[in-house]
């Protein structure tokens, strides 16, 4: 890591998500040596990045523009007496007056993106290939001559490997996968990049690694995330209700759109349990009463949830995404087939005796301390930043 240097991070933040987690890692492991900013591209929640340094600047976009432009606010404050919502006013910057040819807000985000850019000399990405002010941010950094890293926090689509973004890619100066998969995407496409693989950690490390692996049967499942449809939590509802029995239970966690949906689903289930949004802190809590973590997403970088299941050394059913087949190779409970796979390895996980269930926890967090560590990511990041 480059010393002396000023650092800035631009990542579409919003309430909670592995994301934030992640660019909080980052922001404060620069700060050890170096000042850094953080511009959120997404919305701005004062707590969404937990236990970032206090002396590392954090705002949004939206909430920059707002106090900036007295006209944008004044009339941003207007809509917001007429459609009062509970979110604060600037995230509404956004609306047909200010996009409007008059005002160009849009315009407006893009001079306060050259600023911060022209005041730094290392710019850090963390987001999706292709995201809303990207293409923008990396062209502008590029002109000034700014080292620019661009972490990647989703999977690679097709769609966002298209020619026409072959000029501007190849200004980044370097690429950070989560996957081996992701990285060979990304080399095939966009040949002579810089791209290397640095997946997650956590730094919840002390207290998941104090959790103490026993021998036990697994009949506690769970799911921690956001109750998004690309999470698949009605998959999981649905195979829990074809396999389980006796004492079983699914306990969900977590907080979403999705929620009300998911309730009906399990309406009748007294085995079903919605134990609502998790505070970080208490994370290592939810993996010390459960036996096994459900991963069904359709999407991931990661993810992050599955390092912390690893350090905790608990067992994990999960779909064949992201960086999981590099995490867990040849893992005989990743599936593929959705709702088929996903009841076929809640049967067998529950076949398993107990010393079968501890040896794989043990196998996790050997495997967590091996290549995951706090101390091991770190000295990678060091390496890239």
């Amino acid at each position: 890591m480059e010393e002396d240097k000023k650092y800035l991070i631009f990542s579409p933040i919003n309430e909670y998500g592995g994301v934030n987690i992640e660019v909080s890692f980052i922001a404060n492991l620069i700060n050890e040596k170096n000042p850094v900013e953080v511009i959120s591209l997404g919305d701005y929640y004062s707590n969404a990045l937990g236990n970032l340094n206090s002396n590392v600047n954090y705002n949004s976009l939206d909430r920059i523009i707002y106090n900036q432009h007295s006209l944008i606010r004044s009339i941003t404050d207007l809509i917001c007496k007429v459609k009062p919502l509970s979110s604060p006013n600037h995230f509404r910057v956004e609306n047909k007056l200010t996009t409007s040819s008059l005002i160009k807000v849009r315009n407006k985000k893009i001079k306060v993106i050259e600023k911060a850019i022209s005041r730094s000399d290392v710019v850090v990405i963390c987001s999706q290939l292709t995201a809303h002010f990207v293409k923008e941010i990396v062209q502008f950094a590029f002109q000034q001559d700014k080292k620019i890293i661009f972490r990647l926090t989703g999977q690679i689509q097709s769609q966002h490997l298209k020619k026409e973004n072959i000029p501007w890619f190849r200004k980044v100066s370097t690429f950070i996968h989560h996957s081996s998969e992701s990285q060979e995407r990304l080399s095939n496409f966009l040949k002579n990049s810089n791209n290397v693989i640095i997946d997650q950690t956590t730094i919840l490390e002390k207290e998941l690694l104090q959790i103490k692996i026993k021998p036990k049967k697994v009949n506690k499942f769970f799911t921690l995330s956001r109750l998004h449809s690309l999470k698949n939590i009605d998959a999981v509802i649905k195979a829990f209700i074809n396999q389980s029995e006796g004492d079983d239970e699914l306990n969900i966690y977590g907080d979403g759109e999705e929620l009300i949906f998911l309730k009906k689903l399990a309406q009748n289930q007294p085995n079903i349990f919605f134990k609502g949004k998790v505070e970080f802190k208490d994370v290592p809590r939810v993996f010390e009463k459960n036996d096994c973590l459900i991963i069904s997403s359709s999407s991931e970088a990661g993810p992050l949830v599955a390092i912390e299941a690893m350090a905790a050394g608990v067992l994990i059913i999960t779909a064949d995404i992201g960086a999981m087949k590099d995490r867990l190779p040849k893992y005989k409970f990743l599936y593929k087939k959705y709702y088929l796979g996903l009841t076929q390895a809640i049967t067998s996980v529950k076949k398993l005796n107990s010393l079968q269930v501890q040896k794989f926890s043990i196998e996790f967090r050997t495997r967590y301390l091996e290549n995951y560590s706090l101390s091991s990511i770190t000295a990678l990041y060091k390496k890239v930043l």
